[in-house]
């Protein structure tokens, strides 16, 4: 069924027109505005490889002092990753209360509800809640390339080393929740790995996670935006191509 709804949504999006509208329901699945917090502030860079992409993310207020965080990656790229995005987008978002509450039970609960559901694509996905009141991170990970924490005070780059397998390909699956600290002056990045693997069009020249990290602690003393955008931008003139091979997100989230 999933095929053939994204064989039809590539038939029914063959005209500009049609594109449009398919990039305005991706547009609404991305939040235009991050929660606004004191403590938090939030840096997006989001370039779909073609009109409309795989790539999505999330934040989300889950009490006074809990906020929920999250960034995924549809395998493939184009109309069909982004009609599985939206699919797995409206099932995350209609998840009880008290699932949102737990990375394990999130991830877990998410990889029962996409099985046999994705055409044989799956889904990589971090899922992390930020707890301003104990200063932490509890996170669990589908997959996905683990975020990276910048210390401010210490130019220190570390990741935030929580594994899980990838959604949508095995049932019954549990995964891990791990903590870590979080606290003010220190810069959550989290990204898809359309950037760390871009590469020139003669690839020659790849872009790596050891670059990614420079770059991460270059835009120190910029702010969450400014650095996400940067970012992307030194990813790009590494290599010498604007063009990505993939979705490329960059969110990154400082706690001031």
């Amino acid at each position: 069924n999933t095929i053939k709804n994204a064989q039809l949504f590539h038939q029914i999006v063959d005209t500009g027109k049609e594109l449009s509208r398919a990039k305005n329901i991706m547009q609404k699945i991305m939040p235009s505005v991050l929660p606004k917090t004191k403590e938090l502030r939030y840096g997006v860079s989001h370039i779909p490889l073609e009109q409309v992409g795989g790539d999505f993310y999330d934040v989300t207020q889950i009490d006074e002092f809990q906020y929920s965080i999250l960034i995924a990656d549809i395998s493939g790229h184009g109309l069909s990753a982004a009609v599985l995005a939206a699919m797995s987008h409206m099932v995350l978002k209609n998840f009880e209360p008290e699932i949102k509450q737990s990375p394990s039970l999130f991830l877990t609960t998410l990889n029962h509800m996409l099985f046999g559901k994705l055409a044989g694509n799956f889904l990589t996905a971090f899922y992390g809640i930020i707890d301003l009141q104990n200063n932490t991170i509890r996170c669990a990970n589908a997959g996905h390339h683990p975020p990276f924490l910048l210390e401010k005070e210490t130019n220190a780059v570390t990741q935030l080393d929580v594994k899980g397998k990838i959604l949508g390909l095995i049932p019954d699956l549990f995964y891990e929740e791990k903590t870590f600290p979080f606290v003010t002056g220190n810069r959550l990045i989290l990204f898809t790995d359309g950037i760390t693997e871009h590469m020139s069009k003669d690839h020659n020249r790849r872009y790596n996670d050891e670059l990614f990290q420079k770059a991460i602690v270059n835009g120190i003393s910029f702010d969450a935006q400014t650095s996400a955008d940067n970012l992307i931008q030194e990813a790009k003139e590494y290599v010498g191509s604007n063009d990505f091979a993939d979705d490329v997100t960059v969110l990154l989230v400082d706690r001031v």
